[in-house]
């Protein structure tokens, strides 16, 4: 019911998204900080295989790929999003000091 999920982008949106996209295959060495992947195994708008490949490409040291099997975009409004938060928390936590 929430009036900004919509299922439509403009052509403005998905231009800016594919430059980004690229920028950020063509820098992915410049990424040295932690990363959490949390990546939805039932997606049909995004490739989940080509972001676990990005994942797999950047030189950062800690980069961490979660793949929640039976969700298919938004994995904080997915069915269970509580498994997607508690991974979150957990990944946060782990590199608090």
């Amino acid at each position: 019911d929430d009036p900004l999920v919509h299922s439509k982008i403009t052509p403005r949106l998905f231009a800016e998204a594919s430059t980004a996209m690229g920028l950020a295959f063509q820098r992915a060495d410049r990424i040295r900080m932690p990363l959490l992947f949390i990546l939805a195994g039932d997606d049909r708008i995004v490739g989940t295989p080509k972001s676990e490949a990005f994942a797999r490409t950047l030189s950062a040291q800690d980069v961490t790929v979660r793949v929640l099997p039976d969700y298919y975009h938004e994995v904080l409004n997915d069915h269970d999003r509580n498994i997607a938060l508690h991974e979150i928390r957990d990944w946060v936590a782990a590199r608090l000091p």
